[in-house]
This record gives structure tokens, sequence and C-alpha cells, in this order.
């Protein structure tokens, strides 16, 4: 098992002190643009599709703290020009991406409230939650999202039935759809890009805006389905966000200068989560590259070589992914080779040896024996996977099946699973160096 270093107590605590005197996730977020102007707050593969192959390394462009603050607060300028006002619901509607934070930060940062969205629904369930929360400002991926959204107000369209409203026919009208790829020109449109280019004027509004954020103020509505009926939009508020960010921390499972590939959609609050502890704690984040700009489409193989190429020491992942890289480990191993047969007794001494530890036993000496002497294919094997510095994995969102988390511990790549709600913001318990076993979630997180 590989275990991570004790984080120094002094900014440990220097990192929690601050997140427990932040007003807002945004007034944190100033805090730390501040107290580390030079530090890469993420980092982004560059795809280039005329070049692109699986042997050529691909370029990474980083953004500073100095760099990402002033977009952030460009965003900020142009929804107060917009009319957004305290507590309006604004909409996200894209994969993971740099933008989606900085549009997020963007909304909080006049007081806004957040409403994710999944890139992947159709109009109708877009419309729903843009009609149910309210949102006439909405940020867009690319023209597949922009086409979704322009369908929608062309004509009434159907909604289901919730505790509060009958099922009924609505219209809605949106204000201005701001997009991060360049798209077709239209009246409602304006390109990020363009907002990012204007020149900086004052920002005493936005300060202002910000300085007038509680605690208790909402910050976010994420759609969830639940059990029965339409989704719902749970509410959570800056000091749920806050506070789980601090909880993090606080479990030793960060410190300041790790590094987290971020993957999973930021429409769910468990990537959410990740993306905070990015942009408002000493923490780089790595994005996959975007290979389509017209749609938003994830591409499975481009994002598996960002991973690699990455190298980032937290990775979290949903056991599905999990199950497909298992999946391809043990297609790999059965292979008529020579260097499959020697996967297989990798794979196959790796399990004896964690399987004995994780019960506490001494492993039998022979299976020793061939665990050192193959432990060169097994860091292959995870370098191939996860890249060159990784530390562990971080399941959620979904049960960890126990046969998928001992094929990774039998290759050293421990996977720690957690247990969190969308009501719960986000994570309550989760396992660490330390206090890990396989089948469980491991202890609370933090008070």
């Amino acid at each position: 098992m590989r275990l991570v270093l004790a984080q120094p107590a002094f900014w440990s605590d220097l990192v929690i002190h601050f997140l427990k005197q932040a007003k807002s996730i945004p007034d944190a977020f100033f805090e730390t643009a501040g107290r580390y102007p030079d530090k890469e707050t993420y980092r982004q593969s560059v795809f280039d599709p005329s070049t692109d192959c699986e042997e050529i390394p691909r370029r990474w462009r980083g953004r500073t703290y100095r760099q990402v603050l002033p977009r952030v607060l460009a965003i900020s300028r142009f929804l107060l020009s917009l009319g957004v006002e305290h507590q309006e619901r604004v909409a996200i509607v894209s994969y993971t991406r740099p933008e989606w934070m900085e549009a997020d930060l963007g909304v909080l940062s006049v007081g806004g409230v957040s409403v994710s969205v999944y890139q992947s629904l159709m109009p109708l369930d877009i419309g729903y939650i843009l009609f149910d929360s309210g949102s006439r400002v909405v940020f867009a991926e690319n023209q597949e999202q922009v086409e979704k959204l322009l369908s929608l107000l062309e004509k009434p369209f159907p909604i289901p039935a919730t505790e509060e409203r009958p099922a009924q026919e609505v219209r809605i009208s949106l204000k201005a759809i701001i997009t991060f790829e360049r798209t077709v020109e239209h009246p409602l449109v304006t390109f990020l890009g363009d907002i990012l280019a204007a020149p900086d004027i004052d920002d005493a509004a936005v300060k202002a805006r910000c300085a007038s954020l509680q605690l208790d103020s909402l910050a976010a509505l994420v759609y969830t389905s639940g059990t029965t009926g339409a989704p719902k939009g749970v509410m959570q508020t800056h000091a749920n966000h806050l506070a789980n960010v601090r909880q993090v921390y606080e479990s030793g499972l960060v410190r300041e200068g790790n590094s987290i590939f971020l993957l999973l959609p930021l429409a769910h609050s468990f990537a959410k989560l990740m993306g905070y502890i990015g942009f408002i704690t000493p923490v780089t984040l790595y994005f996959p590259g975007v290979a389509d700009t017209k749609s938003s489409k994830a591409n499975p193989n481009s994002v598996t070589k960002d991973l690699r190429e990455a190298g980032a020491e937290l990775v979290p992942v949903v056991p599905r992914l999990l199950e497909k890289m298992q999946a391809a480990i043990m297609n790999k191993s059965l292979e008529p080779s020579v260097a499959s047969r020697l996967l297989r007794v990798a794979l196959r001494a790796g399990a004896v040896v964690s399987e004995a530890r994780s019960a506490g036993k001494t492993p039998p000496i022979l299976s020793s024996i061939v665990y050192v002497a193959t432990g060169f294919v097994r860091r292959k094997v995870r370098k191939r996977l996860f890249g060159s510095h990784f530390l562990f994995g971080i399941s959620g969102g979904a049960k960890l099946p126990q046969e998928v988390a001992r094929f990774f511990a039998a290759i050293d790549a421990v996977v720690y699973e957690g247990y969190g709600l969308t009501e719960t913001c986000v994570a309550t318990n989760v396992g660490r160096p330390g206090r890990y076993r396989i089948g469980t979630v491991g202890p609370v997180l933090a008070s």
C-alpha cells in the first residue's frame, strides 16, 4: 500500500484557519489568490487534432491565481452588466473544464446562485431545470448546448408535476447565453473570450456584492432525481461547501501543493468539491483537453491519455471508470505473450500479498518473493493507468465493488471509497491512509 506523507501542520493549519474565517466561497478564492498569486490554479492539456497521436505527449497550459483572478472578475462584471441580481439563479451547461469553475466563481462573486446542469441532458430536461430554478442567464459550453437552449425558446414545452404544481406546458425566456467556445452568431449569445478581452474597469460593484454574502447565503442548486418524481433542486450554501473543503484538509487527504486530476462532471457535487479544493486552496487541478469544440461528448481515449500524462497525485473516480480500467488490464493479461504471462503472475502475487496484509497476516514466503520480483510490472501498469505521481484514488457516486477495490490494491493503486449525498454537500465518510479497509466507506470525514 502506498501511503501519503503527513501534511506539515503549519501549512495545514494555515489553510484550515482561513477556510474557517472565510465568509463565502469567493471570499476564500480571493484570499487564496492574494496569498499565492504565482501558484498554478490549474493546468489543461491542449488538444491539437492535426498532430495528436498516442506516441507524442500533449502540451499543457497552466494559469496561476494572478491570471485566473481577472478572468473571474471579468465574468462577474459582465453578469452585473446583464442586471443579474443578488441570489439570482444562473445555470451552467457544460462538460468539465476550467471555464466551468471560473463561471461558477463569477456567479457567486456577484451574489448569484449557480445551477448545475449535466451537459448530456436532453433539451426538455434542461428546460425543466431552467424553469424550475428560474435561470435566465446560462453558460453553455458549445454549439451543441446553444442549439438545445435555442430550441427551448421556440415554443412551449411540457414539464412534469411536482408536489407544488401540476404537470403543465411552459415557456421560458433567457437574458443571455455565454459560451465557452465560439458558436454561430445570435442576439442572445456572447462568447466568453470576448468578455475576457474587454478592458478592466473598477471592480467596486463586484466587491460590494461579494461583501454582502453570508455563510448561510444560497450558493448552488444541484438537481438530483432522488427516489420519486421530477428532479429536485438541492439547496447548498456557502457554509456547506466551505465546511466540506475544510473537512477534507482536516482529514489529511489533501495538503498544500497536491495535484488533482478532475475528469468527473462538475454538475455532480463530488466533482464540484474537488473543483473548490483546487480553486480556493493551494492545490493544482489538472483538466482533460477539449477534443471536440462543437459538442460536449467525452472522448474516453483522449481523457485516459491526459490522465496518464498529467501524472496527478489524487484522482477522484466513479466505480464504472475503475471497472473499465480493470477490464482493460485483465484482457491484456489474457493475450498469448510472455509479457501477458508475466502480468498474470504479477497480478496473482499482488492479490495474495494485499489480501494477507488487509487481514493483518504475513503473506506466504513464495508469494512475497514473487511480489517483490514482479514489482516493476505493477509499477508499469499503475503508471499506464494513472501517471507517474499517483498516490491514491477516491471513489464516489456509487458503491465500489469489492473485487474492483481488491484488483487495484493488488497493483498497489489504493482507491479509498467515500460516501455522501448531494443533500449533505458532499462527502460524509471516506477511507484514508491508516484508516482503510476494502468494503467500507471509512470513518466520518471530520467534525
